[in-house]
């Protein structure tokens, strides 16, 4: 079973920068009052993950065998696609974008405002426990495990019960009407890689920390190809012409575990989990209700009006 990408979550992260400290919940009183100013709720959040950080990290390690730590990943997309450099809350790395070459998201004008939007105003996905769609879960924290037989591929993951049931039989993606958290996916052989076509997304998670988005539109072809014994070479193509100029391709590689017996440990975490919900909300963040594509044609059209009138 090959490993995925290892990377840190926002918690162990502040861990191993911050050492643990008591903080003030904020009061009734100034719940009452409204939401928090932006920089009120950035002081807030970093005094609070500041203080539980440290021991939510040993909880990992004790609980895990500190196996936590073997399976620990150099790469991070799931903070951002594109190249980025070490922060509280970042570890540094390389774009995965390999199309196009630059390494940047090709993303149109009025969505690189939604998701300078989206990031401060919303509460990312995977923090209350919601799935990661497709292509994250795919880089998302954690560990993953590939099974198949002639007629299906499952992909399992340590990662908030992430798993994916995929059809190799020849079936037809699923109504347009059904939408799912992971979408519908489908697959097939072209030699020697798997090629997994995934539409049907309900678009209510991002692609990675930043906001980046897509519509219930997009469309993600990735591809499996084993390079050698113990790697994988994995990449997925997103269109959505909703929001970026052209489709992209990101790529990664897998590398099979070696350690003897290596079992997949569920990271325990229930859907809209209410406690870290309301604790969100509780400081000013909104729950992403996601995007279709009318929504985002519509969006589009008012902000380049917008656009057009400050000219």
């Amino acid at each position: 079973y090959p490993q995925e990408p290892a990377g840190v979550s926002i918690c162990t992260t502040v861990a191993r920068r911050s050492p643990s400290v008591s903080f003030a919940p904020m009061s009734l009183a100034q719940l009452r009052d409204g939401a928090p100013d932006a920089s009120t709720k950035r002081s807030y959040v970093r005094e609070m993950f500041t203080a539980i950080a440290p021991r939510y990290d040993l909880l990992n390690r004790v609980l895990s065998l500190n196996i936590d730590r073997i399976w620990r990943r150099r790469a991070a997309a799931h903070e951002s696609l594109e190249e980025h450099f070490e922060t509280l809350d970042d570890n540094d790395a390389p774009s995965i974008i390999v199309d196009p070459p630059d390494g940047i998201v090709p993303v149109q004008p009025w969505a690189e405002a939604q998701r300078r939007y989206n990031r401060p105003a919303y509460v990312h996905h995977n923090a209350i426990c919601r799935l990661d769609g497709v292509p994250l879960t795919m880089y998302m924290t954690g560990t993953l495990q590939f099974m198949q037989n002639a007629d299906h591929f499952l992909v399992q993951g340590e990662e908030a019960h992430a798993f994916r049931v995929i059809p190799l039989d020849g079936r037809p993606h699923i109504g347009d009407d059904v939408q799912l958290w992971n979408g519908d996916s489908v697959g097939h052989w072209e030699g020697n890689t798997l090629v997994i076509d995934t539409a049907n997304q309900n678009a209510r998670a991002w692609l990675d920390q930043r906001g980046r988005f897509f519509t219930d539109e997009a469309h993600v072809v990735e591809r499996f190809t084993l390079i050698d014994a113990d790697t994988i070479h994995y990449q997925a193509t997103l269109d959505d012409p909703n929001v970026y100029t052209q489709p992209f391709t990101i790529a990664i590689a897998y590398r099979r575990s070696t350690v003897q017996n290596y079992e997949l440990l569920e990271e325990a975490c229930y859907e809209n989990n209410e406690l870290a919900r309301q604790m969100f909300i509780n400081v000013g963040y909104e729950i992403y209700p996601g995007i279709t594509g009318d929504e985002a044609r519509r969006l589009k059209a008012a902000w380049e009006l917008e656009e057009a009138e400050r000219k």
